[in-house]
């Protein structure tokens, strides 16, 4: 890393990803999904399933047909890997495009597959599998619940009812919520106190690659260059 503020922003919502969700799956029961470094998959498994796909999230994409197969990914907390970030801009921006609208396009291709797979084996892994997936990445989930905020705040000094707001509002409290005791019980050394507020600048950031997602503009995968 290079110390910047936004960089252990960065780190801190990687550290959600990867620790702080995998452990609340572990807890609640629920299938794991892969993540890229540190999958370990035995070959009669793999076998079964299409490893080879050009999927810009091709870790989630593997776990989520894994799990379709019946053979659900485990969290295993005992098991550490380290990897350096990405120190060039160029790089974390590529890695963060790849990242995001490859989740979304899983998310639009595999929700409603798996759910109808969830009811056809009434299998409640399954089910929740679906329902997790179906949540966008970190940042954007955020942005999508204040724009709803807005929207509904809109219609209600048109004459709308204040249900919709009330229920956008909730989800902005409850992911404010979520955030800080992610950051108070896994990320205080990540991310101090001090650079919270360049947590905006990060979502700002953001934004070239929402406009990719909602154009969707063709990407290709591209391996991120972790070179110092």
């Amino acid at each position: 890393p290079d110390g910047s503020d936004v960089q252990a922003v960065a780190e801190f919502a990687w550290l959600v990803k990867n620790v702080v969700w995998p452990l609340g799956r572990q807890c609640l029961g629920m299938a794991g999904l892969l993540a890229g470094t540190g999958m370990a998959v035995p070959w009669e498994q793999l076998s079964r399933v299409d490893a080879a796909t050009g999927s810009l999230a091709e870790d989630l994409k593997l776990g989520v047909d894994l799990a379709i197969a019946g053979n659900y990914p485990a969290y295993l907390p005992s098991a550490t890997l380290t990897s350096r970030f990405p120190v060039s801009e160029e790089s974390l921006s590529v890695q963060r495009q790849r990242w995001e609208v490859g989740s979304l396009a899983v998310l639009i291709n595999y929700v409603v597959p798996l759910l109808k797979e969830a009811l056809r084996k009434l299998d409640v892994k399954l089910f929740l599998l679906a329902i997790d997936i179906s949540i966008p990445p970190l940042v954007m989930y955020f942005v999508v619940l204040v724009s709803t905020c807005a929207i509904t705040g809109v219609a209600i000094l048109l004459g709308g009812s204040w249900t919709g707001f009330m229920i956008a509002l909730s989800g902005v409290l409850l992911w404010s919520v979520s955030v800080f005791m992610s950051w108070a019980a896994f990320g205080q050394k990540v991310l101090p106190l001090s650079a919270w507020p360049s947590i905006f600048r990060f979502i700002l950031q953001k934004k070239s690659i929402y406009a990719v997602a909602f154009y969707r503009k063709k990407l290709k995968w591209q391996r991120t260059d972790r070179r110092s």
